[in-house]
């Protein structure tokens, strides 16, 4: 805990210089390995001894997390959007709300994760190399495959022998390629999904500066409308007629959200080099982008900074009915402070969900951590139509996100208001918590 604490006072000023962001993500990885064990035994002894003793410890940051955070709107972000910018932005959500919740299209037998029981699933394929009609529980990943539009191929993870699966297509952070998520793909695909992870745009110096990679997400849907099963020897067919889930860290958080964006705006970035990018044959990549069914930011970049979204006025409003996941952590010393809270004001959809995650880090997303089941859950319930997704989300249950989702407490870092580390937004529920209802009527960036 004490080297993850000296590895976040080192960098806390966060910069929008791409060389020092990078030194300090990977100072941080660094410091995050070597911590991890330590870290973990010191949490979960602090939560025995709170449980043991009656403590609330849900209500308030604890002194010594929040001694070692850096102080919100300290001065260390851009000035770009301040709080009467905020406040002027807001305006009633006019997009349709849903009549009822999601339709189960999971058999009766679904269990808690969404996957089959174990008696339908074979752990391997026979030796002979015969197909099999039962579903392997266990995804097969493909590192290093070519793929049409797409500079240097897709990592691909997949369970084998089931049919046509929905696409969940992840977009990776600078310097790190998609192989570096395993975790979560392999989750995804796990999860009834084709986890796809584009390799091109490595880094800020290519995709200008991250403001295209956007392109890659609608690339990757345009293709397999075009082919669903060819590109890839034995692949599942991609399931089309289900929604597609984009999703992406820090930089491809950004692309997800800026893909979204375009599903449902016609008028965000009308006038770029973006624009005429999208209008290119037919407006094919256009077309891709309306099969987006959900958006699923981790870490997102300031959609504030014009050197991060070409169009950030466009961007206020621009997702107004397609449902978005917005994800950040109170340990997160790489983005700014106020990203997460004008990220997540800036959609206007009925439903979507703000998660600060407790005690994490901008890299979190490389490691075992339990927001991933609850960004799977999001995609299950608006790409798969799963109902028991949604009532894991939005309900009042045991194990529902409200109960135990170690979300931030009142007066942590990131939080919305500096009270809410978590909102969930429905249309055709009541929000959560009743009092941060302005974040789910408005529009509030």
């Amino acid at each position: 805990v004490a080297s993850v604490s000296c590895a976040r006072r080192a960098i806390r000023t966060p910069s929008f210089d791409s060389a020092r962001r990078m030194r300090a993500a990977l100072f941080e990885l660094a410091a995050m390995q070597a911590a991890t064990l330590l870290a973990l035994l010191g949490v979960a002894a602090v939560s025995l001894c709170a449980a043991a003793a009656g403590a609330d410890t849900g209500t308030q940051c604890d002194a010594a997390q929040q001694a070692s955070c850096p102080t919100r709107y300290g001065g260390e972000e851009p000035v770009d959007a301040d709080e009467s910018s905020m406040l002027a932005l807001r305006r009633p959500v006019h997009a349709p709300r849903l009549e009822g919740a999601p339709e189960q299209h999971r058999a009766d037998h679904e269990d808690q994760f969404g996957t089959a029981p174990l008696q339908d699933v074979m752990l391997r394929e026979p030796s002979n190399g015969t197909r099999s009609a039962t579903r392997d529980i266990f995804p097969t990943c493909w590192s290093e495959q070519p793929f049409p539009g797409i500079e240097a191929g897709v990592y691909i993870c997949v369970r084998k022998n089931i049919g046509p699966m929905p696409l969940f297509i992840f977009g990776h952070g600078d310097g790190l390629p998609p192989r570096d998520y395993f975790l979560l793909m392999n989750e995804a695909a796990v999860g009834d999904f084709m986890a796809v992870g584009y390799k091109s745009c490595p880094d800020s110096t290519s995709c200008r500066n991250g403001t295209a990679s956007f392109l890659e997400f609608l690339k990757v849907i345009a293709a397999f409308e075009e082919a669903p099963h060819h590109h890839i020897p034995d692949l599942p067919p991609a399931d089309l007629s289900k929604p597609v889930a984009v999703a992406g860290h820090s930089t491809g958080a950004r692309a997800a959200a800026m893909a979204t964006a375009v599903k449902d705006s016609t008028t965000y970035l009308a006038g770029t080099w973006y624009a005429a990018q999208l209008d290119m044959d037919g407006q094919r990549l256009r077309k891709a982008a309306a099969r987006i069914g959900c958006g699923i930011a981790m870490h997102e970049d300031p959609m504030y900074d014009s050197f991060q979204d070409p169009d950030p006025e466009g961007f206020v409003g621009a997702i107004d009915s397609t449902p978005f996941f917005e994800l950040t952590s109170t340990g997160d010393t790489t983005e700014p402070r106020k990203a997460a809270p004008f990220d997540f004001g800036a959609v206007w959809s009925p439903n979507k969900i703000f998660f600060d995650v407790r005690m994490g880090s901008h890299t979190e997303t490389l490691f075992p951590n339990s927001a991933a089941f609850w960004i799977l859950s999001f995609a299950k319930a608006f790409s798969l139509g799963s109902s028991s997704a949604w009532d894991r989300l939005y309900g009042d249950c045991l194990l529902c996100m409200r109960n135990i989702g170690w979300y931030a407490p009142a007066g942590c870092p990131g939080t919305l208001d500096d009270k809410f580390g978590l909102v969930l937004c429905s249309g055709h529920s009541e929000p959560w918590p009743a009092e941060a209802a302005d974040w789910c009527k408005s529009g509030k960036a």
